[in-house]
């Protein structure tokens, strides 16, 4: 049986709902999403554009806080 690979979008989808469910406290802590501006900023200062699947997730979550 193949496995099948989810675009990050929708693995984040996954992983919030189940983090939201079950640990609730680490759920608190993930940054919420990049705007569009600050990916373009992200890729003027690396003078590179993002790989598709990093800016797509970053339009997700930006990390964690701590």
């Amino acid at each position: 049986m193949s496995q099948q690979i989810l675009p990050p979008s929708e693995s984040w989808h996954v992983i919030d709902a189940w983090l939201a469910t079950q640990v609730a406290s680490d759920f608190a802590l993930l940054n919420p999403p990049a705007t569009p501006d600050e990916i373009r900023h992200a890729e003027r200062i690396l003078g590179a554009r993002l790989p598709d699947d990093l800016a797509e997730s970053l339009r997700c979550h930006t990390g964690v806080s701590a």
